[in-house]
């Protein structure tokens, strides 16, 4: 009977721990710089996150100044910086995803989320993106920054920068 009772009372210990349990994880990009000098020269920093766990993930992005402190000043206009997201149409900026500082959104498995951030003053500095999903995965999350740079003369500059090295985090 004690035997039945501590292996019951062990069972349901392991059980509720295993339930509570979330897997997390992070990355920095480590430079990003958003620039508006005019409506026809400007360049945005898109980060394109995919979610490669088969487990949906909450993701959280946060985009910072070079001295660490939150690359927005709080307001949600494009005069003043604000974060903006798409899930279905990169061109298609989906306004109730921005946010003043950060922005988190529900990523499910195999799909892609863009996170833009556009600053009202110029801004270097960089970003971080973490997750959070139940279970016990150790990675989730591949992301990739492109940086497009459009120019007064009416050409345009892209690259494209892996984040953490092109591997999974």
């Amino acid at each position: 009977m004690k035997k039945t009772v501590f292996a019951t009372a062990l069972l349901c210990t392991v059980l509720l721990s295993s339930a509570a349990h979330a897997a997390t994880g992070s990355t920095v990009v480590p430079y990003t710089q958003a620039h508006v000098s005019s409506i026809t020269n400007y360049n945005f920093p898109d980060l394109f996150i995919t979610n490669v766990s088969d487990t949906d993930a909450v993701v959280y992005v946060t985009f910072y100044k070079t001295n660490g402190t939150e690359a927005n000043d709080g307001a949600d206009d494009i005069n003043a910086g604000d974060i903006r997201s798409d899930i279905s149409n990169v061109s298609d900026w989906d306004e109730t995803l921005s946010g003043p500082e950060s922005v988190s959104f529900t990523l499910q498995p195999g799909k892609t989320q863009s996170v833009r951030y556009v600053p009202g003053p110029s801004q270097r500095g960089y970003a971080r993106i973490e997750w959070t999903q139940p279970g016990h995965n150790t990675t989730a999350l591949l992301a990739t920054m492109r940086m497009d740079q459009f120019f007064v003369s009416g050409e345009r500059a892209t690259y494209i920068q892996p984040v953490n090295g092109g591997r999974p985090f």
